[in-house]
């Protein structure tokens, strides 16, 4: 963490410094530390998550191999294990060992979990405290009720290595494509400038400067998008305390309020989208984080448009590299003192646009500066003119502002698209949750005494997808069990999971173990299913980042370097 901010804060300082002001190269400097900062913290993150699953499936084949030697005392085997760790697991499987020999040995377990690296060893915990409260068993096909657990547990392990693997596989480079626009930005601008002058206009005022924000605001946002994309672990449910005080407001809870029940049906969806993504919050904040979306979008965009119109008539007013550069003059210091009398004259001539007839403007300069000669007077009369006329049409243009507003529309849609993007990408992520509540409920379903509501309970800490309904339903699980259970069938609509739900209401009936029979004889093809399933995931979130990587290379290509060329074709005529 420390290296990699202290390497992208270098780097920004570096092109801070180096910029001498130009915009290009601060923005550049700003884009290159955030994707350095970014790419090292997700490399090691994945190297370090790759690194300590390997571990913990050694860990286990140790676990497995040392169970009997200690005389089926799980405690001494977690323990005696240790020494064959590397240091990553060692230190977990350490904590571990403390959870077991504790005097409450849930209370420990419950400040374990929040830091718990993975799901997995998570797990492994629920494994062994259950072997610690309720002793091991010998199953009906004669094996133990733990070894049994681990197998299940270390082929869950070798899965989520694959997927890694295919994972890291697919998605090589696509997120470093998405930001390369941004670096071909100046280059791009030279090689117009310097093989065909006629469009330098384009490059150096409000059309360029616009393109260069556009490119570099949207070479982020896809960046950012494959990054999420490339994720293969859920995050923690998101909180939005400061959306939730503001929609209280007096002055704008009615209208949302208003809003909500004019939509009630599309507000019911809205609630369900944002429970599955993790944003708690309902559509009210939702609706006014589209409107502080809009009207910040708005705003930035006339501070865009203002930036753009002084910088352009700052080029004008201070641009004179190639003035007179294809002219007779006598020697370059008079080419200088030309310079400068035009300099003086633009301002002038801004001030009194009497001066805008050529000859009044040459007799002026020939009468009040060093320049004599008539030729070379008119040569400053003419530079000077088209200066002036050249700023005058540079000032916020009425189709600005309708610019502006259809951005701010589509700035309001925005959150709406990413939530559509977030919902897409992690429903494809919900079978493969139901499989992980499908191997809990195998780990749990032996131990002697088991209830729904501890089997509940773990669901609750692996759960992403259906953890406000999974949180829901424990609460109301003491009032009446079967309808608790049915209402959390009916809240959710992915199928694999009311199927899943469906076995937990006949427990009672049945017993745990008939409920779930169908998923310990299917287990070896869920495996295989489940193995297909992630490799067709990964490649459709793989698919989906090819797409987005090519959206800011499209607009580079097509509005930054193809329209200019159009334009000039068509002027010339």
């Amino acid at each position: 963490m420390l290296l990699s901010l202290l390497t992208s804060f270098l780097i920004l300082v570096v092109f801070l410094l180096l910029s001498n002001g130009d915009m290009y190269f601060i923005g550049f400097g700003c884009v290159t530390s955030f994707v350095v900062y970014t790419s090292i913290i997700n490399i090691r993150y994945d190297s370090s998550e790759k690194m300590l699953l390997t571990q913990f499936y050694n860990y286990l084949s140790n676990v497995r191999h040392n169970y009997y030697s200690t005389g089926k005392k799980i405690d001494d085997t977690v323990y005696n294990s240790i020494d064959e760790s590397p240091y990553e697991m060692a230190l977990h499987a350490g904590k571990i060992h403390h959870i077991l020999t504790s005097v409450d040995m849930q209370a420990e377990m419950d400040r374990y979990i929040p830091i718990a690296p993975n799901r997995f060893i998570l797990s492994f915990v629920a494994i062994t405290t259950s072997i610690m409260e309720y002793s091991d068993k010998v199953l009906s096909d004669g094996k133990s009720m733990l070894l049994t657990n681990i197998g299940y547990l270390k082929d869950e392990v070798h899965a989520e290595l694959d997927k890694i693997r295919t994972n890291k596989q697919l998605f090589s480079m696509r997120s470093l494509v998405a930001i390369l626009p941004v670096f071909f930005v100046k280059p791009i601008q030279l090689w117009a400038n310097t093989t065909m002058p006629e469009i330098k206009e384009y490059y150096t005022g409000v059309y360029g400067f616009t393109c260069e924000i556009i490119i570099f605001v949207l070479s982020m946002i896809c960046y950012m998008l494959i990054n999420k994309l490339k994720e293969t672990t859920q995050k923690n449910v998101k909180e939005h305390r400061l959306l939730q005080r503001m929609s209280k407001w007096p002055i704008i809870s009615p209208i949302l309020t208003k809003e909500v029940n004019r939509n009630f049906s599309k507000s019911q969806r809205m609630n369900d989208k944002l429970k599955l993504t993790g944003e708690h919050m309902g559509y009210k904040q939702f609706i006014l984080k589209q409107f502080i979306v809009a009207i910040s979008i708005f705003l930035g965009f006339q501070l865009i448009m203002m930036s753009s119109i002084w910088q352009e008539k700052n080029n004008i007013l201070t641009d004179y590299a190639n003035a007179f550069s294809t002219s007779f003059v006598a020697d370059e210091e008079y080419q200088e003192e030309m310079k400068n009398v035009s300099k003086l004259y633009v301002n002038l001539v801004k001030k009194n646009p009497m001066l805008q007839d050529k000859d009044m403007l040459t007799q002026e300069i020939m009468n009040n500066s060093n320049i004599t000669k008539p030729l070379m007077a008119e040569l400053v009369a003419d530079l000077v003119i088209s200066k002036v006329n050249s700023l005058n049409d540079v000032y916020y243009k009425w189709y600005y502002l309708l610019i502006s507003i259809g951005i701010a529309i589509i700035g309001f849609k925005s959150p709406l698209f990413i939530l559509e993007y977030q919902v897409r990408s992690i429903k494809m992520n919900m079978e493969d949750e139901v499989g992980q509540f499908q191997t809990i409920v195998m780990m749990l379903m032996h131990v002697d005494n088991m209830s729904i509501r501890i089997i509940m309970e773990w669901m609750e800490r692996f759960s992403y997808c259906f953890r406000e309904s999974i949180q829901t339903c424990i609460n109301e699980l003491p009032a009446d069990e079967e309808r608790a259970l049915a209402k959390l069938r009916d809240s959710e609509t992915f199928h694999p999971f009311k199927r899943f739900v469906n076995n937990l209401l006949i427990v009672n009936d049945q017993g745990i173990e008939a409920a779930f029979d169908e998923i310990v004889q299917e287990r070896t093809n869920a495996m295989e299913d489940r193995k297909k399933d992630n490799e067709e995931v990964c490649r459709k979130k793989a698919m989906y980042a090819t797409f987005i990587c090519v959206i800011p290379i499209a607009f580079e290509v097509g509005a930054y370097m193809i329209y200019p060329l159009i334009e000039l074709t068509t002027r010339l005529q």
